[in-house]
């Protein structure tokens, strides 16, 4: 009977969640005063659920994660939803805002998921958060937008909610107060800031966990590469941190062994690169490894590396946009060797010797928006058994072979994507075992393909799919 009791009253929140949802954000003439108190609600459901779960049979039939229903709610909604909007308007110094952004996110985190209405309550609440808070407070309003946007793993707030509480924050200059960055860092607690003014520090540096290394822009601030170092920058088991607004120059760099230092290297760490330039490094530009790696890369330039632009291996899921990887010694960017559920949004490879874009080694991956033009060999190119993609609305076009090339067994979806004026086929699938399905693509004006013939898509060697 709990159980039954519990599940009738999740599917209320459920209703009354959404209709909260619709009236703050005025999409409909809701009466707010009338919609029953969430918090309230929630505890109803979690007093049921814990009744019921005294019984295993019961918690199986009730079917509903105790985290996930009681908690969003409770601390999205501190009360009804106009006396929410009134506390909201009053608070001049943004700290109810953000004492409850705060809460919410620990909220997401401890119940590992969030629903459609809590993402458009979240939206809601986002808005309310105004520039010019401060570095933190920014830092919670770019978190929290790719938590209600669906772009972030909840997981990762895990660290950031620690490194983000408003009291006994510190900004630590270099080299005002600090000679060097690492002994910045080194001084530096969880939530802190080390701000690096402009000029060149030819330095390794080692990154520390929860902090925030910020320079005064790519073009500004310079992190050069010391000689006998495997990378400028590592960063190695972090759960959160950030870096950006930095160049880092890997002219210089000499081999150690078979290994050919990076620029940035995040070894198990999750941490948010953005708003930097890494080039000339020769390895990769940014280098991505171990399990626990949840990279969340955006806004970043990786140029005229000797190996890839940026490379990803073995990591556990992340996320790249707005980057541009070009005219490095390989790939654009790669994903190998076992990543997982790596998404790639909105980025251009382009001139680079190799692929714009690879995924292979048995790798998951979503591409979504990205430009991939002008490469030495394909746009995109996926291979290797178990290897499995999304590809969506991607662009490959003037490659000196093919658009889209998938084979050695691997398997994709590509949807909506242009291949043009590639120098042999638009997209080609090959091998046995290999499948593609192809949905509403464009291939045209592609010069040669089977046999000197021009051809748009190309099924070949015992490959199965559709188009």
């Amino acid at each position: 009977g709990y159980a039954t009791l519990a599940a009738s009253a999740a599917r209320r929140y459920d209703v009354h969640l959404r209709r909260v949802a619709t009236a703050l954000e005025g999409e409909a003439d809701e009466d707010v005063d009338g919609v029953v108190d969430l918090g309230e609600l929630a505890a109803y459901v979690e007093l049921h659920l814990k009744r019921a779960a005294r019984t295993t049979k019961g918690v199986r039939r009730a079917r509903i994660d105790l985290a996930g229903v009681a908690e969003p709610a409770r601390c999205l909604l501190t009360s009804e939803p106009e006396m929410f909007r009134d506390r909201l308007e009053d608070d001049a110094e943004g700290q109810v805002r953000r004492t409850v952004a705060l809460q919410a996110l620990d909220a997401i985190r401890r119940s590992g998921a969030i629903t459609d209405a809590e993402r458009r309550l979240g939206r809601f609440l986002l808005g309310t958060l105004e520039q010019g808070l401060g570095p933190a407070e920014l830092e919670l309003k770019a978190l929290f937008a790719d938590l209600v946007g669906g772009r972030l793993d909840p997981a990762y707030v895990t660290d950031a909610l620690t490194a983000l509480r408003l009291d006994d924050r510190r900004t630590l200059v270099v080299p005002d107060a600090f000679p060097t960055i690492q002994a910045a860092l080194d001084a530096a607690m969880a939530g802190d800031t080390v701000l690096v003014r402009e000029g060149r520090y030819d330095e390794h540096v080692v990154f520390k966990n929860g902090v925030r290394l910020r320079g005064e822009g790519r073009d500004r601030t310079i992190l050069g590469m010391v000689p006998g170092h495997t990378e400028v920058l590592l960063a190695e088991g972090c759960g959160w941190g950030v870096i950006e607004s930095l160049q880092i120059d890997g002219t210089g760099g000499t081999a150690i062994g078979d290994w050919s230092p990076d620029g940035i290297h995040l070894k198990g760490a999750t941490v948010r690169v953005r708003d930097c330039l890494v080039h000339d490094c020769l390895g990769a530009g940014l280098y991505a490894s171990d399990a626990g790696c949840r990279p969340n890369v955006v806004d970043c330039i990786f140029e005229r590396n000797a190996q890839d632009g940026a490379c990803f291996q073995k990591t556990s899921a992340g996320r790249i946009a707005d980057c541009i990887a070009r005219s490095n010694g390989a790939v654009g960017i790669q994903v190998r060797e076992g990543v997982t559920g790596l998404e790639i949004v909105s980025c251009r490879a382009a001139q680079n010797k190799d692929a714009g874009l690879g995924v292979h080694g048995g790798s998951s991956a979503t591409l979504v928006g990205n430009d991939c033009g002008g490469n030495g060999a394909h746009g995109i190119l996926v291979w290797d058994p178990k290897t499995d993609v999304v590809l969506r609305g991607n662009t490959c076009s003037d490659n000196t072979i093919l658009g889209i090339f998938v084979v050695q067994q691997a398997k994709a979806l590509v949807t909506g994507s242009v291949c043009e004026r590639n120098k042999e086929s638009g997209i080609v699938v090959s091998g046995v075992g290999t499948e593609a399905r192809l949905v509403e693509n464009q291939c045209s004006r592609n010069e040669a393909g089977e046999g000197g013939q021009r051809a748009g898509i190309v099924f070949r060697d015992g490959a199965r799919g559709t188009a």
